[in-house]
């Protein structure tokens, strides 16, 4: 149970942000991640530089599952922010307690910024989750 506990912690947020995803991208930054997995080409900035290489490799990887692009980037965000909340989670159990552990998870994931970022199909829950590995 110790081993799976981040893991079921990442589930529940992932869960907590589906029911909240808008039917389309509505951000400029998203909708260019979409048509950079659709045709990848830096000039026409599709995704804007410097790439978003790391958030675009999720995505694809949901899109080579099946998803169309536009739903492939909010994935991606979702995937980001879910795992930075089970990371959290881990990472507070390890240096308090399990109860510390679990508060920082809920606090992070049930923030309004967080909670707007995991649907947008931005690439700042990656950045919350490469944070939380460092």
């Amino acid at each position: 149970m110790k081993r799976l506990a981040p893991l079921l912690v990442a589930a529940s947020a992932a869960l907590l942000y589906v029911g909240f995803l808008p039917d389309r991208l509505w951000a400029w930054d998203p909708l260019q991640f979409a048509l950079g997995l659709e045709h990848f080409d830096m000039a026409f900035h599709q995704p804007h530089p410097p790439g978003y290489l790391g958030h675009l490799a999720v995505a694809w990887l949901f899109q080579a599952a099946g998803l169309p692009a536009d739903r492939a980037v909010q994935a991606a965000s979702l995937f980001a922010a879910a795992a930075a909340a089970g990371v959290l989670f881990a990472l507070g159990r390890r240096l308090y307690s399990w109860r510390e552990g679990l508060w920082a998870a809920a606090l992070f994931a049930t923030n309004p910024l967080t909670w707007a970022q995991a649907t947008s199909g931005e690439s700042y829950p990656a950045e919350a989750l490469a944070a939380c590995l460092l």
